[in-house]
């Protein structure tokens, strides 16, 4: 390919490429990692939010997920790894674990279970990874 390259990394917290990229990149023989929007900070889960969430992901998964570039969803870029950056996550980390599996378990992982059920989906890049996936439960710290 042109530019030297196989795989192009999308962190969260930047924004969603236009459709001319993601056929480029398929025209070029490029990989994407693509990321939801989500990076560095603690989310909410009120049910406002995790449906304007829902709303967005779930467009963006159907407009991007076709692209046989895209082989990878994640669900965060450092959003994990945050928790030991802030006080609060810190201090209460029962409450933003669970706001966490909330948003980035049940809801994004669960449409990308629904909508690309055979793609790879990662909750958070860099992750310590799961103890277990039935039931699953992640390894926090």
């Amino acid at each position: 390919n042109p530019l030297g390259v196989i795989l192009l990394f999308f962190q969260g917290g930047g924004w969603y490429m236009p459709d001319a990229f993601y056929d480029y990149c398929d025209d070029h023989g490029l990989l994407v990692w693509q990321e939801t929007m989500f990076a560095c900070a603690p989310y909410p889960r009120g049910t406002a939010f995790l449906e304007n969430v829902k709303e967005e992901v779930e467009q963006q998964v159907r407009r991007i997920s076709y692209h046989p570039s895209v082989f990878l969803w994640g669900g965060n870029n450092e959003v994990e790894a945050s928790f030991d950056w802030y006080k609060a996550t810190q201090t209460n980390q029962p409450l933003y674990t669970s706001d966490y599996n909330a948003l980035f378990i049940d809801t994004i992982g669960g449409i990308m279970k629904d909508l690309v059920p055979s793609m790879v989906y990662l909750d958070s890049s860099p992750s310590n990874g799961l103890v277990s996936e039935g039931p699953y439960i992640k390894r926090w710290g």
